[in-house]
């Protein structure tokens, strides 16, 4: 997966969240059924009402969550 990114050795925090997401579906056996988002796979999401890994971390700390979506149904919120 890593070798697919163009700026490969530069930190990027979205980066980072792809990596752990897909790095602990694949150590699970599981990247059959979650680790990416795409047709078939577990949908368990959440909406924030910003853009995290660019915020500041004063402007992280008042993060709302916005809707969530578990198991492929939508738990909270009025959706996206």
């Amino acid at each position: 997966m890593l070798d697919e990114w163009d700026n490969f050795g530069k930190y990027d925090r979205s980066r980072e969240q792809v990596c752990q997401l897909w790095n602990t579906a694949q150590v699970m056996g599981q990247l059959d059924r979650m680790g990416t988002i795409a047709p078939g796979k577990l949908a368990d999401l959440v909406l924030v009402d910003r853009d995290v890994p660019t915020a500041t971390p004063e402007q992280s700390r008042d993060t709302k969550v916005v809707w969530t979506m578990y198991e492929g149904k939508t738990v909270f919120g009025n959706g996206p």
